[in-house]
């Protein structure tokens, strides 16, 4: 049956918010861009079937000529463009994305119902859901590290900093960068699990170049700190080196990068 008016528009959107939860659905629930990562596969065979099943809906509920025609566009460009830039390098949380773009598809389609003030609204309700997309990296990026469900300690190594970090799905990594200008090699400290940590052990190990310190918060989780193939040797260091604890806002102020996990 068509619908048209203001209860059109509200059933529109809910077409196009069902193509975008759907979608996200079927999405793990971070982007961790490894050799598992299957989201930009899903994220653009989703986008497309889930705008054009939605365009095809609304295309059979408004079947009125005219400007009630736009509704069949707002799916096709809307799922895209929600979807694609969150499963190609921007951090998400899918329930939030859909809450964002969801509310913007229902207010894009409702505001095609008011044909004079149609096109600055859907304007401003667009650049509202790219701008709080925006605004939500930083806390999402922060999630993701958190959710790994390792304890979350910074190293601190005399001489380094942190320069980048990365969240697996396993492991939590960070590559650390000298601090003078005259040194280029760069040092990987890694959080996973380890067996030498079990049953509350706190203790520190050297192997070489390789320091391995037992991490409270979690039994049997440990970092490792160790060089970048190749690397100074970092054992006079390892006396002074320590860890501190810090939370996922402290790794999500870095840039993606470090160890990945292995296949």
């Amino acid at each position: 049956m068509a619908v048209d008016g203001a209860r059109g528009g509200l059933v529109c959107g809910a077409v196009t918010v069902a193509a975008l939860g759907l979608v996200f659905a079927a999405l793990s629930r971070y982007q961790v861009p490894d050799y598992a990562d299957q989201d930009v596969s899903l994220g653009l065979v989703g986008a497309l079937f889930g705008s054009v099943g939605a365009a095809a809906v609304i295309a059979v509920i408004r079947r009125q000529p005219g400007w009630a025609r736009g509704h069949v566009v707002v799916p096709l460009i809307l799922v895209p463009a929600a979807v694609l830039p969150l499963v190609t390098g921007l951090e998400r949380d899918n329930i939030e994305a859909v809450a964002i773009w969801g509310a913007a598809a229902i207010g894009v389609h409702t505001l095609l119902e008011k044909r004079r003030a149609a096109l600055a609204g859907v304007a401003l309700v667009l650049v509202g859901a790219v701008l709080l997309t925006w605004a939500c990296q930083h806390r999402w990026r922060a999630h993701k590290f958190e959710a790994v469900g390792l304890p979350l300690y910074a190293p601190e190594l005399p001489g380094y900093h942190v320069d980048r970090t990365w969240a697996g799905r396993y492991t939590v990594s960070m590559t650390l960068r000298p601090d003078g200008r005259d040194v280029t090699h760069y040092v990987d400290a890694v959080i996973r699990e380890n067996p030498r940590c079990r049953n509350g052990t706190t203790e520190r190990e050297t192997s070489g170049s390789t320091l391995i310190i037992c991490l409270p918060g979690k039994d049997g989780v440990a970092m490792t700190i160790k060089p970048s193939y190749p690397g100074p040797d970092l054992s006079p260091l390892f006396e002074r080196t320590s860890v501190r604890e810090v939370d996922g806002s402290f790794f999500a102020n870095y840039r993606n990068g470090g160890e990945m996990e292995p296949d």
